[in-house]
């Protein structure tokens, strides 16, 4: 028995006039010949409103990215860190779990730029970025906090944990072999200051506090020889 199929794709006009194809339309009848003319026009004018509809989808989530992404890097920007930051802490009271957050810089990074140039720098900072992403977990959120500094909030892990990633993460950095203009760039190290929100807390901590305590923890290392790990309230500096 011949049966007919109808079709029709949706598509979008680029700037210079040309059509994309953004999907199609697919019907079919097990009556012969059952489109008309009526139904293959009506097929066209749906297949117009999906391709707007996807289109539209599409640049809203566009917008929502850029709203909440780094242009340079493509990590999470500040402002979606501190909102995702407040979840994670209600989340962690509501649960009774931990939740790590660690805040961390580049060593030096201002004589790397007046030394090698800014968009050396700008090269190194999309590399690290590259790290993060491929270390850290879904569940986890890497943030450039500004400039060189990055926050990493991970929910449902001890200290220990974190260590033991900020080693692995410390590792591929000393793997990074850059150029830039055909010229070696040196071997880059980072610092890092880890707060965390414990279980069962009563004493309600806030985002403010978990921040200015990684900081805190951070500063602790950059005076007293960088490159290296330091748990907020404790002395000891940890090394590789």
């Amino acid at each position: 028995m011949d049966r007919l199929f109808n079709r029709s794709a949706f598509s979008k006009k680029t700037q210079n006039g040309s059509q994309i194809v953004t999907g199609f339309l697919h019907l079919y009848n097990a009556i012969p010949y059952s489109f008309t003319k009526q139904y293959i026009k009506l097929l066209r004018v749906i297949s117009g409103h999906l391709s707007m509809a996807i289109e539209n989808t599409r640049l809203q989530e566009e917008l929502r990215s850029q709203a909440i992404r780094d242009p340079l890097t493509g990590l999470y920007n500040r402002r979606y860190m501190e909102e995702s930051l407040n979840q994670r802490i209600n989340e962690a009271r509501r649960s009774n779990t931990l939740l790590q957050v660690v805040m961390c810089d580049i060593d030096f990074f201002k004589k790397f730029n007046d030394d090698f140039s800014h968009a050396a720098g700008d090269l190194v900072l999309v590399q690290l970025a590259k790290i993060f992403k491929e270390l850290f977990r879904g569940s986890d959120i890497s943030c450039r906090y500004g400039g060189e500094e990055f926050v990493f909030i991970l929910p449902g892990v001890t200290p220990r944990v974190v260590i033991d990633r900020i080693h692995d993460l410390q590792e591929k950095i000393s793997q990074l072999k850059l150029q830039h203009k055909g010229q070696p760039l040196p071997y880059i190290t980072m610092s890092f200051g880890l707060s965390s929100l414990p279980a069962n807390d009563d004493r309600l901590v806030t985002l403010d506090t978990l921040l200015n305590n990684a900081d805190t923890a951070l500063h602790v290392v950059k005076n007293g020889g960088k490159n290296g790990i330091n748990i907020y309230g404790h002395e000891e500096i940890i090394k590789d």
